[in-house]
C-alpha cells in the first residue's frame, strides 16, 4: 500500500545444545495434540507439520528419484520440533525439558524419534535453519506453486484440511500431490496452515486450472473459519470484500497516506 519506513526486529540468543526429533503418523490428531502440549509447556523451539508430499520436496535432493522415493517412505504426517539449552546450564535444561517432552509423547501415544521413513531429524534441522538451495524448493518439483494459507484455531484444522482435498479432487487435482505445511503461531492458540499446489509453469493450460482451483477454495475455505490475514494476488479482492470493516478502514489508511492514490492503484480494494 505504501513505503515501509520501520520495521521490528526480534534478537534471540544462539542455542548451545540442539535435540532435534521427528514423529511421523497416521493420524494427523494425535501430532495435533502433542504440538498443543509442546507449544503450551514451551518445550520446543523449531516447530512445524507436514504431509509428505512436502517433506519429499523439502529433502530431495536428485529430481525427480529422491522425491518418489521418500514420498513412498515417509508417512502421510511429520511433526519436527527441537529441543534447546541456551548460556546457562544448557544440558540441564535439554534434560528437564526432553523428559517431559516423552512423557507427554507417551500420554499421547507416538513416540518422538532421530529418525523416521530414511528422514534425519538432524539433517531436517539443517535445511530449516538455513535458506533454501536454488531452485527453492517448493519450484523444484514442477515449476511452479499456488499457495493458499490462512490462520485458523486447532479444532478447525481436520475439517478444513477435508474441504481442500474435496475441492482437489473435485477439480481433478490429485490431492495425494498437494503439500500442506502447519505452523503452531501466537504460543499455538492458533496456527498458520497451507497447501501448495504444484504445477508445470510453461503448461498455461495446467496454470489457469491451479488458478481456478485456488480462488474456488479461498471461497469454501473462507465460508468455514479460515482467516486470511494476508490477502495478495488475484485472489485479495475477494478476500478483502468479506470484511466491510477491514475494507473501509484501508480505504481512510489509504486516503489518509496517498491522497493522489499513485502506489499500486488497482491492487487490494483501491
Amino acid at each position: 500500500m505504501g513505503i515501509v519506513t520501520w520495521a521490528s526486529l526480534k534478537c534471540e540468543l544462539l542455542p548451545k545444545v540442539e535435540e532435534p526429533f521427528i514423529v511421523g503418523s497416521l493420524h494427523l490428531g494425535k501430532i495435533l495434540e502433542l504440538v498443543h502440549w509442546l507449544i503450551r509447556l514451551r518445550l520446543v523451539s523449531e516447530c512445524f507439520v507436514v504431509n509428505r508430499s512436502n517433506m519429499a520436496a523439502i529433502l530431495a535432493r536428485r529430481w525427480p528419484d529422491d522425491y518418489r522415493e521418500l514420498k513412498a517412505l515417509v508417512p502421510p504426517w511429520t511433526l519436527f520440533f527441537n529441543i534447546v539449552g541456551y548460556e546457562y546450564l544448557p544440558e540441564e535444561r535439554v534434560h528437564y525439558q526432553m523428559m517431559d517432552m516423552m512423557d507427554i509423547a507417551q500420554r499421547v501415544g507416538v513416540e518422538p524419534v532421530r529418525v523416521v521413513g530414511g528422514i534425519s531429524a538432524v539433517e531436517l534441522l539443517e535445511s530449516v535453519q538455513h535458506a533454501s538451495d536454488d531452485p527453492y524448493w517448493k519450484l523444484r518439483y514442477k515449476g511452479a506453486c499456488q499457495d493458499i494459507f490462512f490462520l485458523t484455531i486447532y479444532d478447525k484444522l481436520p475439517e478444513l484440511i477435508g474441504i481442500m482435498v474435496n475441492e482437489a479432487e473435485n477439480a481433478g487435482y490429485p490431492a495425494s500431490e498437494m503439500g500442506v505445511y502447519l505452523q503452531p503461531i501466537v504460543q499455538g492458540t492458533n496456527c498458520h496452515c497451507e497447501f501448495n499446489l504444484f504445477y508445470e509453469r510453461e503448461d498455461p493450460r495446467e496454470a489457469g486450472w491451479v488458478k481456478d482451483l485456488s480462488a474456488a477454495s479461498i471461497k469454501k475455505l473462507a465460508a468455514h473459519g479460515g482467516f486470511f490475514s494476508r490477502p495478495y494476488g488475484e485472489n485479495a479482492r475477494t478476500i478483502i470484500n468479506r470484511d466491510a470493516a477491514t475494507h473501509g478502514a484501508l480505504l481512510k489508511v489509504k486516503a489518509m497516506f496517498d491522497p493522489n492514490n499513485i502506489m499500486n492503484p488497482g491492487k487490494l480494494c483501491f
